[in-house]
């Protein structure tokens, strides 16, 4: 288990930045006004590109949704939760928290819950290339055993106040030793899986490469250390680069480069699927790359065919895709 360092004046924003309403379960009528409809559990303002928006929080199993604070329910953004809270999620909402954490003048969310005991606290960061909050497993914590995976422990005073790094920021962190989130799928929709690479480095990084289908199909499961130079390269670029290494090729032909909004939503973090061919006739394969970049690390799911095969083998990609998620 991991101890945080003292940080009591982030425990104070928590507590003074979001004040609750008790209207859950209201018999009041809600009449024209939304906000009047028992749906809202607390209130806060959210600071973006210098300027305040005042939100009302609707919390829900799976995400909270930042709306308004107007006559009519119109939505402002929301958060994805990594989990499923299990209990009643309004019992189990504790704090929000919408203070900078990464001193780019943007609001940040910070939500602390409570779900049957087990104690956790999830963290997203503005992201204004993508325009969404981007869950930050690294910051985060989601209150296991202590079996190596990270609890939320109180310090000495007993309080389990959130701690900063010491770079001055305010970052909520995790110690050093903290293990790499493993992106996983669900079981390959292929025949004959063989694997032919499994290696776990030191870092906490690792690269798995499986053959199915008696060598139709090439399988990359990898993360390596986030290296966007920021001023020197856009995010597409940087993982269009990084997908085109997976081919290992002298040659390549890139063929597209998409954002998907709907993976970037599922996995809270920018998520690009990249296709390119490698290798001249018979020896010709197309590459289909899931690529997503967080702050410290970046993650390649790539999927690898002959080029005569990729028509049939097409619709399971985003099957496949579909089921990937973070796991600790």
């Amino acid at each position: 288990m991991k101890r945080w360092k003292k940080y009591a004046g982030l425990l104070l924003a928590l507590v003074l930045c979001l004040s609750l309403t008790a209207c859950r379960g209201s018999d009041d009528a809600a009449g024209d006004d939304w906000r009047n409809s028992g749906e809202v559990v607390g209130r806060g303002i959210i600071t973006r590109d210098g300027e305040d928006t005042d939100v009302l929080l609707c919390i829900h199993a799976a995400d909270t949704d930042f709306y308004y604070d107007t006559e009519e329910q119109v939505l402002f953004d929301s958060v994805n939760y990594p989990i499923t809270i299990e209990s009643d999620a309004w019992e189990a909402f504790q704090s929000i928290d919408f203070a900078d954490l990464n001193g780019d003048g943007n609001s940040d969310v910070t939500m602390r819950f409570d779900d049957g005991g087990s104690e956790l606290l999830m963290v997203w960061f503005w992201d204004t290339e993508s325009e969404q909050f981007m869950y930050q497993p690294e910051e985060s914590q989601l209150g296991e055993d202590d079996d190596g995976r990270g609890d939320l422990i109180p310090d000495d005073d007993g309080r389990g106040d959130l701690v900063p790094d010491d770079d001055g920021r305010g970052d909520l962190v995790p110690d050093d030793g903290d293990a790499v989130p493993v992106l996983m799928s669900d079981a390959l929709p292929f025949a004959n899986v063989e694997s032919l690479q499994s290696e776990n480095h030191e870092d906490g990084t690792y690269y798995y490469e499986d053959m199915a289908e008696d060598g139709l199909v090439l399988v990359v499961n990898t993360v390596l250390p986030r290296n966007l130079v920021d001023d020197a390269q856009t995010l597409e670029d940087y993982l269009t680069g990084c997908a085109l290494d997976l081919g290992k090729a002298n040659t390549d032909r890139l063929q597209t480069v998409e954002q998907n909004d709907a993976y970037t939503r599922k996995m809270s973090y920018p998520v690009y699927i990249v296709t390119y061919t490698t290798g001249e006739n018979e020896d010709s394969r197309e590459w289909t790359v899931f690529a997503m970049d967080t702050d410290r690390y970046t993650y390649l799911y790539g999927i690898c065919v002959t080029l005569d095969a990729a028509d049939d083998f097409k619709p399971l990609y985003q099957d496949i895709f579909d089921g990937l998620y973070m796991s600790d």
